[in-house]
């Protein structure tokens, strides 16, 4: 008679629902760029140890790589909304799991700037318009950010 093989872990760890391309998708459609991450042009990756409990919920985060100006509390934040699948363990342990995490911090691709027409100017002022417009994601066009800015030069 054939012997069944042996699983490969007495205890199996978590893991999110889907995946780790699920896992990406989720951080960065809760992700919010910090702002002055924003205006200091800061970008790179923020590296975290998760404390998971029995029930799969986060219940802390320690920063191991950091990048500052609101970036590591960005990262603890939504890592603190994922909700991780955990296998039944044997004798109904409460096991608490040590995961990493990385969440990456991309600037968003500026488009070029378009001049706006504007409306007729008074002849003593010149008055010019740009439209700039950054979307969130290359592959998401639906979440548009645009600003327009008027520069006016009275003569």
């Amino acid at each position: 008679m054939k012997r069944s093989a042996k699983e490969e872990g007495f205890i199996k760890q978590p893991f999110y629902e889907g995946g780790n391309a699920a896992l990406t998708r989720f951080i960065h459609s809760n992700l919010k760029y910090p702002e002055e991450a924003l205006i200091h042009k800061i970008s790179g990756v923020v590296e975290l140890m998760l404390t998971i409990n029995h029930e799969g919920a986060v219940e802390e985060s320690n920063i191991l790589s950091s990048l500052g100006h609101g970036c590591d509390e960005e990262a603890q934040r939504v890592a603190s909304l994922v909700k991780f699948i955990v296998p039944k363990t044997p004798r109904k342990l409460k096991v608490i799991f040590h995961k990493r995490l990385r969440v990456q911090f991309k600037l968003p691709i500026a488009q070029k700037e378009t001049p706006v027409p504007s409306a007729k100017p008074d002849k003593s002022t010149s008055v010019i318009q740009y439209q700039y417009t950054v979307p969130s994601s290359p592959k998401k066009q639906e979440n548009v950010f645009s600003y327009t800015y008027t520069i006016s030069n009275k003569k």
